[in-house]
């Protein structure tokens, strides 16, 4: 053999030799991964339509935490669902047998024209789609009123980037495994005259001087959230984990606060007040603990007995407000009239159970002498919550002072105690998880009260509470 000849089998054992090893099932495996960005979604008042790509043997497909279908295409649609309706929908490839990857999928159908009509709040119809894995996660964001199409993203309350009319998703990578995550944006919209004349008499009847280019920068508000928890790796399914509890179920909590240790309160110009100042709650956000630091507070607890139907209960709480004169001494102390705060309306079946809550609390020492009433705190929600795990909250509120909202699955109580040590309270064991948290408009402060709908911010929060 010649030298050329040894040097070319040389070549050829040493490139062997460098060559790793696989088996054919560790080389399938790498190719099974779904394409999260290649995963569409198509839905209609009655149907989803989902395809993706992956390579694997077949795949399995539940909705809300049923067995579906088996299926070796690529694509899936279900029929004849509830229009308005969250649904939650598992897709698992099934290489050699054993679960090669899993993707989630939570959505809601849209409404239909007849139930678009009937609905006030233009946000109600917005749908946030989320398709999500282990450590990855794909939202779609429809229906979202805005002047210019463009809208900030927010994931946790910080922005991660734009979408424009010409692409409503975004993409998210490297997250951790079952973790939650908000994703949402927020519309703005231009007051029409109409709107602008009755603010503007709004403001005049409180004797509020407003800087023109201040009052042009005011809009509405509408924000599209959706909460996700990415999968375990260590479960097939979402579903994997069943409850003991023979009444499961969730319980909502908003709050509302004001963040300021104590405020400076400064009457009309022409009117008079006997209060200069008053006490804040000293608190920031914590939607993951129970704070007893605020205005005011509504619960409601929705649970699915196994005996069969659904039970919704309400309550509500109020902390005293303290009032001070011009030298910082405490000159009154009140509670604040909870009459107008209740739960206007409830519905409970087997596997769906709803709730209405009205939320008008006023200032009780917020008097001013010749002057109209003032203003109270107000939100209005209306909730939709599902056996099978999902929830939807749809409606509006002040942009003052601060509201914050949360939820724990039951089981899963949240267990709290006061530590001397810190001065806190402290939470352990705790499920809660955050849905929304909003903080003073700078534009108006507080006389952004004001009871006009239109001022106010309306959301619609969608997720699972499983």
């Amino acid at each position: 053999m010649n030298k050329f000849k040894v040097f070319i089998v040389s070549v050829i054992v040493i490139t062997l030799f460098f060559i790793p090893t696989f088996n054919t099932k560790d080389l399938f495996a790498l190719n099974s991964k779904f394409n999260i960005s290649k995963v569409e979604t198509n839905l209609s008042s009655n149907s989803i339509s989902i395809s993706w790509e992956a390579k694997a043997d077949y795949y399995i497909v539940y909705l809300d935490e049923e067995e579906y279908t088996k299926t070796d295409n690529k694509s899936v649609t279900i029929m004849e669902l509830e229009s308005d309706h969250p649904y939650g929908i598992i897709i698992q490839a099934i290489s050699n047998e054993e679960v090669s990857d899993t993707i989630a999928v939570q959505t809601v159908t849209p409404m239909t024209s007849a139930q678009e009509k009937k609905e006030e709040n233009e946000i109600a119809a917005a749908i946030a789609t989320a398709i999500f894995s282990t450590d990855e996660a794909k939202i779609i964001f429809e229906n979202v009123p805005d002047d210019n199409q463009v809208y900030d993203v927010e994931r946790n309350y910080e922005k991660i980037g734009s979408i424009n009319e010409n692409k409503n998703y975004i993409l998210d990578k490297n997250l951790s495994e079952d973790t939650e995550y908000r994703y949402s944006i927020v519309g703005k919209v231009k007051l029409d005259q109409e709107e602008k004349k009755e603010l503007q008499e709004t403001y005049e009847d409180q004797e509020v001087s407003v800087d023109e280019v201040e009052f042009e920068k005011i809009d509405r508000e509408l924000e599209l959230a959706r909460t996700i928890k990415t999968l375990p790796k260590v479960k097939n399914t979402v579903s994997a984990a069943k409850w003991n509890d023979p009444s499961p179920g969730v319980q909502f909590m908003y709050t509302t606060f004001i963040p300021m240790k104590q405020f400076k309160f400064a009457p009309a110009k022409g009117m008079a007040s006997p209060y200069h100042y008053f006490t804040g709650d000293g608190r920031s956000f914590d939607t993951h603990a129970i704070s007893r630091k605020y205005r005011t507070r509504t619960k409601v607890r929705v649970s699915f007995p196994n005996s069969g139907g659904s039970i919704v209960r309400f309550d509500k709480e109020a902390n005293p407000t303290h009032g001070y004169n011009v030298f910082k001494q405490k000159w009154n102390t009140k509670l604040a009239n909870m009459s107008e705060v209740y739960l206007v309306s409830k519905s409970e079946s087997s596997t769906k159970a709803t709730f209405n809550i009205h939320h008008n609390a006023k200032n009780p020492l917020h008097d001013i002498l010749g002057s109209i009433e003032a203003p109270g705190i107000t939100y209005d929600i209306q909730g939709e919550v599902y056996k099978a795990g999902s929830y939807k909250i749809v409606g509006s509120h002040d942009n003052a002072p601060n509201h914050e909202m949360s939820f724990t699955p039951i089981p899963g109580e949240v267990h709290q105690w006061w530590s001397k040590s810190q001065n806190k309270v402290i939470v352990g064991e705790s499920s809660m998880r955050g849905l929304f948290q909003h903080k003073i408009d700078p534009i108006g402060g507080f006389y952004r009260l004001m009871d006009l709908s239109f001022s106010r911010k309306k959301i619609n929060e969608q997720g699972y509470w499983k």
